[in-house]
């Protein structure tokens, strides 16, 4: 399967997805389709959706999903597992101007909190994990 046709169906399948899946969910999701999927093609396609801004990965969760917006913290909730992005452009700036102030150059930049989401906050869900 060519590169791109590749990167289109991984893109649909995060487009389907209700949460952010992980690397073999997308490999079963593609198998569906298409009976044979190695992985080395599928990670190679994910490293390419996110080199190109895509997709984003939410590392605390090993998990991809389409990239909602630019800069932002994630809040992942730890009981229903719901992901809220929290726009703060301005403070990822100056986190990652503190880091490579130091001569760290990273790859990739990711701020994520984990937690426990206002509804489940509520209903007292949370509370015991």
């Amino acid at each position: 399967m060519p590169a791109s046709e590749l990167d289109r169906r991984v893109l649909h399948v995060l487009a389907c997805a209700q949460t952010p899946m992980g690397a073999y969910e997308i490999i079963e999701a593609l198998r569906d389709v298409r009976k044979t999927v190695a992985a080395t093609p599928v990670y190679r396609a994910l490293k390419r959706l996110l080199e190109r801004g895509e997709i984003e990965r939410i590392e605390t969760l090993s998990a991809y999903r389409i990239r909602k917006m630019e800069k932002g913290i994630h809040c992942i909730c730890k009981v229903c597992g719901k992901i809220l992005t929290v726009p703060v452009p301005p403070a990822v700036d100056a986190l990652e101007a503190a880091v490579r102030a130091t001569g760290f150059v990273p790859q990739r930049f990711a701020v994520e909190a984990t937690g426990h989401c206002a509804h489940c906050e509520m209903t007292n869900e949370g509370r015991d994990s």
